[in-house]
């Protein structure tokens, strides 16, 4: 039997709306590993972030000017672009879970970016808010495969509990020491919102340029901060969010990609593949076929 919502609010005793939600996630090379006394991996980085969590025995990280050294149940947050090696520093077994991620959900990537790379005690706040989430997806990737959609939505279920124990935990701690002056919060705030609101309407689309001489600073000046609270450029920025919008609409299927292409405020089709395929890898047409197969 349907339900049928009534279309007013008279004589409600209670209205809780949840927010509208459109945002993206990406895992990529999430794994548990064991590794012998000696193990050591090379000097590298990462354009999104990485979390690293030491299960058992010692891990020394080498980052530009700094080391942390992570004991059984500690927990590191790399930011993007953060190069580090690291190795294991004891003479037992070490073993780790890690996984690569980016987010273009505003508010968990402000906290992210200004959390910045950090290590997580085992008794930190925040690794206790993330302990029950991590041990259950390092006991989802131990597990022998059985059933693939089962596994990937067990998966995205966990990461998403993540989620929003590290929003919590790490909006705590930022409640107690704001880790930018609140003016460079609003300015970089206000630019991101007036983005996602040309994207959302593509026809009243203005250069980034415009945008923060609007705020009353100069280009230089207003990219700096926005990086500052976002981690990327506000140019960017919007190119996430761009990409974000062409998903949603390509996984309709009732839109051709033709209409995809109008609802983006391209003149020519041929114009929004060949962007398309600049942000995404993947023509229009090829990303709705992977999305098909699952």
């Amino acid at each position: 039997m349907a339900l049928k919502l009534p279309l007013g609010l008279e004589g409600a005793l209670e209205n809780a709306l949840q927010p509208e939600i459109a945002a993206t996630f990406q895992l990529d090379g999430a794994h548990f590993r064991r590794v012998a006394p000696g193990w050591a991996y090379p000097r590298h980085d990462h354009p999104g972030f990485e979390l690293n969590y030491v299960v058992e025995g010692c891990q020394e990280t080498e980052l530009t000017g700094r080391h942390l050294v992570q004991q059984a149940g500690d927990l590191a947050l790399f930011a993007p672009g953060d190069a580090h090696a690291s190795r294991n520093a004891g003479n037992e077994p070490m073993g780790y879970y890690c996984m690569h991620f980016d987010v273009d959900d505003p508010l968990l990537r402000r906290l992210l970016v200004l959390s910045g790379t950090r290590l997580h005690t085992a008794d930190d706040p925040v690794t206790e808010a993330l302990a029950p989430g991590l041990t259950r997806l390092i006991g989802i990737a131990r597990r022998p495969p059985e059933q693939a959609l089962v596994e990937r939505l067990e998966t995205i279920s966990a990461l998403f509990e993540l989620l929003a124990a590290m929003g919590r935990a790490l909006a705590a701690q930022f409640d107690a020491a704001p880790p930018v002056p609140a003016p460079v919060l609003r300015i970089a705030n206000r630019l991101a919102a007036w983005i996602a609101e040309q994207v959302e309407a593509p026809d009243s689309e203005e250069p980034i340029e415009h945008l923060i001489r609007r705020i009353g600073y100069s280009p230089a000046h207003g990219n700096a901060l926005f990086a500052r609270v976002y981690g990327i450029p506000p140019r960017q920025y919007r190119s996430r969010l761009k990409l974000r919008r062409a998903h949603l609409l390509l996984l309709d299927s009732g839109l051709s990609v033709q209409q995809v292409s109008d609802a983006m405020g391209y003149g020519e089709v041929s114009h929004f593949s060949r962007q398309f395929k600049r942000w995404s890898g993947l023509s229009p047409q090829a990303y709705r076929q992977q999305q098909a197969r699952g």
